[in-house]
């Protein structure tokens, strides 16, 4: 089966974070023809995702490395499951206390689904990868599992891994759109560290689109440190932007042009409409969006110059420079 085949265009709106991905995709879900999730999908590029899974079954296979590689994909399917309200709060407070809180809170794919259809698409697409599970463990396996297993599986090759990964996506978005009463020719990914890995993920989903969004990265920096997640080093956290920006940088020079589209989010706070339309053309949806279907005054340009404390600007100034110039911001001080 063949994502292209069936007209349906992945779309990863990606960035350093805090730079809009979340703005944009819900303005573009206001117009007909996208779907989108109400959180980051995170399973093709996180630790453990489709990603990894490719590359210890396609491109650096070993038992092993197969073996291990299944596990994490199982495990990280079983924590992005389901969520609570509950446990969303809890993890709130324990992150402002300081303690890492329970694996993707904020992703809940049954409550979206439900259970039972989520968990049959996983364990046919992970059946589909493995020949079969004997009694065993590897050196490096989990400790203390219960009859613990091992997944045999064989090398494959990437067409093979490419087609078993678009049906399984295929499902999700189908379950997903079934359940909204919604129908679409684009699902929408707005993990922001996806278009880091644009050309490995253009090798599992030929026909994929990406947008980078970014923002002046002072303000970036500066909106990182008002989350409890984010960390508040402002250098720190400079650094990281900075590191984000050279890595797309590289990405973006082996990938076609005709793959990915930058737009800054304050443009499409000033002007979102033309700038929408654009992105529409440009992932081949043909849709309308209603103006003022979204409050877009709070986006808080140049907020930088107030929140940055005033001895540290001058260094994330320098650590930022080149991106800063490079992108067409001002690049002098409070």
């Amino acid at each position: 089966m063949d994502i292209a085949a069936n007209n349906v265009i992945p779309v990863f709106i990606g960035g350093t974070g805090r730079s809009g991905t979340t703005i944009l995709q819900k303005l573009l879900k206001s117009g007909s023809g996208f779907l989108s999730y109400p959180f980051e999908l995170r399973l093709n590029v996180d630790p453990g995702g489709l990603l990894d899974l490719k590359t210890a079954l396609v491109d650096h296979w070993s038992p092993y490395a197969a073996d291990i590689a299944l596990n994490r994909f199982s495990d990280l399917m079983s924590d992005m499951r389901r969520k609570s309200r509950r446990t969303f709060y809890e993890n709130r407070f324990l992150g402002r206390m300081g303690i890492s809180p329970s694996r993707y809170p904020s992703v809940g794919f049954s409550n979206l689904i439900g259970r039972p259809v989520f968990d049959e698409i996983c364990d046919e697409f992970l059946k589909s990868l493995y020949r079969e599970k004997v009694p065993g463990h590897w050196g490096g396996s989990a400790p203390y599992q219960i009859k613990s297993c091992i997944y045999e599986a064989d090398r494959m090759s990437e067409v093979k891994f490419g087609s078993a990964a678009q049906v399984f996506i295929k499902r999700l978005h189908d379950a997903f759109a079934c359940q909204s009463g919604v129908s679409y020719q684009a699902c929408i990914d707005d993990t922001p560290y996806s278009i880091l890995h644009a050309d490995q993920l253009l090798r599992i989903y030929p026909n994929a689109k990406f947008i980078h969004i970014y923002r002046d990265p002072r303000d970036v920096v500066a909106s990182y440190a008002t989350k409890f997640w984010g960390g508040d080093d402002y250098v720190a956290i400079a650094r990281r932007i900075c590191a984000v920006l050279n890595q797309w940088h590289l990405v973006r020079e082996r990938i076609s042009s005709s793959n990915y589209i930058e737009i800054s989010m304050e443009a499409l706070l000033q002007e979102p409409m033309p700038i929408l339309s654009n992105v529409a053309a440009f992932v081949g949806v043909e849709t309308t969006f209603s103006e003022n279907s979204h409050d877009l005054s709070k986006g808080h340009t140049g907020r930088w110059k107030q929140d940055i404390p005033l001895d540290l600007q001058d260094e994330v100034n320098e650590i930022l420079g080149n991106s800063i110039e490079m992108m067409g911001y001002d690049t002098g001080s409070n």
